[in-house]
């Protein structure tokens, strides 16, 4: 047989206007002589030779290959993905691999079995494409093969000592809560991308990285962040003097700043006068790239760069929150009537207010002058440092020239309410080496304190939630739904056993009947009041709660942990391998 030519198929025996069949009439085709309309085929060859001629699997990745970890059993997707043989997951992972998809319909796919020892993935795709406007269906294999290769995770953990660059970075503290901050920031930002390997100290984390570039990287990232002071160094490895060349190992040692949100400072009065004749008390308000302050005094704001903070650390005593706050109940809120404000203080969202409190210990009452007036109502709990009774050891010789302080200084909004409730959100976590609890003078159990303590830090900050990506805890979610159903399935108890009362006494007298349409208004009356009154009360709560609920914000929202990928197809790959329960394998007895 004379073969045929696909690429003139379309129209092998043009005719001219004149010579066109009319309609109706049938003619041969020229290949196999069977009888059919060319006007319903669209040529002049018959739709069977038109699929058995064409291929339209041309340009369609026919082999591949797959990488496979040996050691933690994961697969090249990239990333690096766990998936088990003949899974949708592998499946997935083999159309990302062919080239060509995009062009045609994908209908169907299938493993084709193969001995577990053959190193072998076969798969079996039906495809769809339109030729000459009319639609080609066909079935072809595709074969990949398995290819060992060690993933970048188990390369680290079999080449030790291979770090050129290490980062130090410290906090001389008593708590790790800036550390969870950090570690919080580095998974958003991505900053851990080249590590090599993330080791937890008694007070910091030991970044190690085989480049001294990667771990310039960090620092500047770091530097972004936080006011930091680094101190570098290096040890000589080897050396090639034919070649000139040596090798080196940098250590870059990374102090952050011992100051945290909310610490009291007490500074001197020569640095008093350098900030700008300030009170020789303040509150730590944030911590960014630069420190700011906030005279509760004078009412003024300071900001302090991290060379001018380590130049006067030592003329400044730090005073953490933790163990040093007392807290109050806010009794009455009054207006500041001074408009004589400074102005560095008038375009903030702080508002200096006159408030009366008493100490919850032994309700002893206070008149003190806050900034929180734009958070503070009648009936708050709030926490605050009492001079009167803290103890300044150490500082006596300049605290006797301090004058004019406050006998309260309030720092915080307090939410009992939080503290006791599950939360419905998580966070993720960096992958490293914990610190051997053994050798280390603090429990677990202080550790674990001191991260609730930063959830609910920030759970109630809603500008530290902005920089921290937050991920929906399904079975926290899940629980909190089935506690809220429960009430409301007895509510609808409750209502159908009502209705069932008020129909047995619509049988009865008509006089009986009015009495009963009465008290179902009644009823109705009563349950429209609670709820008015129940509106009320959610109205008062959201006025007393100047901030958005995670709750209210994850009600509606999926977070996906998986990255988007920078494949056109991808999506439509996950979308139809979404709609197979169980992909088939064909060939297995």
């Amino acid at each position: 047989m004379e073969v045929i030519n696909t690429n003139t198929l379309s129209n092998p025996f043009p005719m001219s206007a004149h010579q066109e069949a009319p309609q109706g009439v049938t003619i041969l085709c020229p290949l196999c002589g069977t009888s059919f309309l060319p006007l319903a085929a669209g040529t002049r060859i018959c739709l069977k030779c038109i699929t058995s001629q064409t291929d339209i699997t041309v340009g369609i990745t026919k082999q591949g290959i797959l990488n496979f970890c040996r050691f933690c059993k994961r697969w090249l997707r990239p990333p690096w993905v766990a998936a088990e043989l003949e899974s949708k997951q592998l499946m997935a992972i083999c159309l990302r691999r062919m080239r060509g998809l995009s062009k045609v319909k994908l209908l169907d796919v299938a493993y084709i079995w193969t001995e577990p020892h053959s190193r072998r993935v076969k798969i079996k795709l039906t495809i769809q494409k339109d030729v000459d406007h009319n639609l080609i269906q066909q079935t072809f294999p595709v074969e990949f093969y398995v290819h060992y290769q060690q993933c970048d995770d188990c390369k680290k953990e079999f080449t030790p000592h291979t770090w050129g660059a290490l980062v130090q970075v410290r906090q001389k503290v008593d708590h790790k809560k800036t550390f969870f901050f950090l570690e919080q920031l580095i998974l958003k930002h991505n900053a851990h991308d080249r590590v090599l390997k993330i080791k937890e100290a008694p007070d910091g984390l030991d970044f190690f990285y085989k480049d001294k570039s990667h771990a310039m990287r960090m620092i500047d990232f770091l530097q972004g962040m936080f006011p930091i002071r680094v101190k570098n160094a290096k040890q000589l490895i080897s050396t090639d003097e034919q070649n000139n060349v040596c090798n080196y190992k940098y250590t870059y040692a990374v102090d952050i700043p011992k100051i945290c949100k909310d610490d009291l400072v007490l500074i001197t009065p020569k640095l008093a006068g350098i900030l700008g004749g300030c009170s020789g008390v303040l509150i730590c308000q944030k911590v960014a790239n630069m420190i700011h302050l906030i005279d509760p005094v004078n009412m003024k704001l300071i900001e302090i760069d991290g060379v001018k903070y380590f130049q006067y650390e030592n003329e400044m005593i730090f005073i953490p929150a933790k163990g040093n706050v007392t807290e109050f109940l806010v009794f009455d809120v009054e207006n500041e009537k001074n408009k004589n404000l400074d102005q560095s203080f008038v375009n903030t969202r702080f508002k200096p207010v006159f408030v009366q409190l008493g100490r919850t210990s032994d309700w002893e009452n206070f008149t003190v002058k806050t900034y929180l007036g734009d958070i503070l109502r009648e009936g708050n709990y709030v926490e605050g440092y009492d001079l009167t009774s803290l103890n300044l050891t150490g500082f006596a010789e300049s605290t006797t020239k301090l004058t004019n302080l406050p006998e309260i200084i309030l720092i915080r909004k307090t939410y009992p309410e939080m503290t006791k409730r599950d939360k419905i959100w998580k966070l993720k976590h960096l992958d490293k080496e914990e610190i051997d609890t053994h050798n280390y003078h603090k429990n677990s159990n202080n550790r674990q304190k001191e991260y609730d303590e930063f959830l609910n830090e920030l759970e109630k900050d809603p500008e530290m939630r902005a920089h921290v990506n937050i991920y929906k805890n399904e079975k926290a979610s899940q629980k909190m739904q089935d506690e809220n159903e429960k009430p409301d399935d007895k509510k609808k108890k409750k209502k159908i056993k009502v209705k069932a009362k008020t129909k047995k006494n619509r049988n009865k007298k008509e006089g009986d009947n009015e009495k009963d349409e009465e008290g179902e208004e009644e009823e109705k009356k009563d349950i429209v009041d609670e709820r008015k009154d129940k509106k009320v009360v959610d109205d008062l709560a959201e006025l007393d709660n100047p901030f958005i609920r995670i709750q209210e914000l994850l009600d509606d929202l999926t977070l996906d942990d998986h990255a988007p990928t920078n494949e056109d197809h991808a999506d439509n790959i996950d979308d139809f391998i979404a709609k197979f329960d169980k992909i088939k394998i064909e060939g297995k007895e």
